[in-house]
């Protein structure tokens, strides 16, 4: 699902999974040597402090303990694994930090395995009777303080940060229900497209405020990653016409509300778009913007590569490749390392 390079080690993530070490020329190594805390498994999608080199992951389970929340510092080192009780296993795909806390979603899809023996080959769908809770946890581990909000499934965070001493800000996709059950027959109902959204947790008075800062679809949102878990301007993220495509990149400046898009034909379709600064740039959004887009044509893909700061003047390099890639994986770019 994921590629992530911490402590050293260049590590494949699974849902779930244990991380399994690699070199850059995709030569896989087995179980990672370095994280001997995660051998038990953990989230594709974990978050690293770009100032601590802490890595913040969670585990979530079909089985008992359905929920462990976990802490590795910057050289490998397990510092907090502690089991999380939750009134039962639900789908968690992505999490939050800010500079001192984490964020875990506890939503309205989850498991019924039931679903198994009526031909379903993922026992996952939404429940209209289960809460949707953002859970906030101390960095370093503690009691978690669970805030209820407006039904809802997210897949995806875009970042989190603190706006002051009490107020955190969560930038998410979100849906207002996926994986619904067709109510006649078998499979499923069409899935709503997401939307960027945010929630501000006031932890003062324990309560949280959310609302839409875009009706467009989008996915696989990213920022440049050296704000992850801080105050950012920019971000990125694949559109969606339909639920059925991603076609396009939009950027986000959440500061003057402006938007910019790389335009993708009819017919082709777009991975996510991977931010990569400019060695020695100071601004936010002084980088480009990588992205794979599948050429439906040739059956080919290219990789394209966008200034971060004019998506819509169009690719300054494309790079071809020699087979497709499939719309719609995570990427990650991982500088060469000395």
């Amino acid at each position: 699902v994921n590629v992530l390079r911490h402590a050293g080690e260049i590590l494949a993530l699974a849902e779930g999974g244990a991380p399994l070490a690699m070199t850059p020329a995709l030569e896989f190594l087995g179980a990672s040597r370095r994280h001997p805390g995660l051998a038990g498994g953990m989230t594709a999608h974990p978050k690293v402090d770009p100032e601590t080199g802490e890595l913040m992951s969670f585990r979530a389970h079909w089985e008992p303990p359905w929920l462990r929340y976990g802490v590795t510092d910057a050289d490998g080192r397990q510092r907090v694994d502690q089991r999380i009780e939750v009134p039962g296993p639900s789908m968690m795909h992505d999490m939050a930090i800010t500079a001192r806390y984490s964020i875990l979603l506890d939503l309205n899809v989850a498991y019924d395995f039931s679903m198994l023996s009526r031909g379903y080959r993922m026992p996952l769908r939404w429940h209209d009777e289960r809460p949707s809770r953002l859970g906030v946890i101390a960095r370093h581990g503690g009691p978690v303080r669970w805030f209820e909000v407006a039904p809802c499934f997210i897949l995806h965070v875009v970042n989190a940060y603190e706006a002051d001493a009490s107020t955190l800000v969560l930038d998410v996709v979100r849906y207002p229900e996926y994986l619904r059950l067709a109510r006649h027959g078998t499979g499923f109902e069409d899935n709503p497209l997401g939307v960027l959204w945010r929630y501000e947790i006031d932890l003062d008075a324990g309560r949280v405020a959310g609302r839409a800062l875009d009706d467009a679809g989008i996915e696989l949102p990213r920022i440049n990653e050296g704000r992850t878990g801080r105050a950012y301007r920019y971000g990125y993220a694949v559109e969606q016409p339909n639920n059925r495509e991603m076609r396009g990149v939009v950027r986000y400046d959440l500061e003057s509300g402006a938007r910019q898009r790389y335009r993708v034909p009819p017919g082709d379709q777009n991975s996510e778009p991977v931010f990569v600064p400019r060695p020695g740039g100071r601004a936010e959004d002084d980088g480009w913007v990588l992205a794979c887009v599948y050429r439906q044509a040739s059956d080919t893909s290219d990789v394209v590569v966008l200034d971060a700061r004019d998506l819509a003047a169009g690719p300054l390099a494309t790079v071809r490749l020699p087979r497709r890639i499939p719309a719609g994986f995570h990427g990650a770019w991982l500088p060469r390392e000395a």
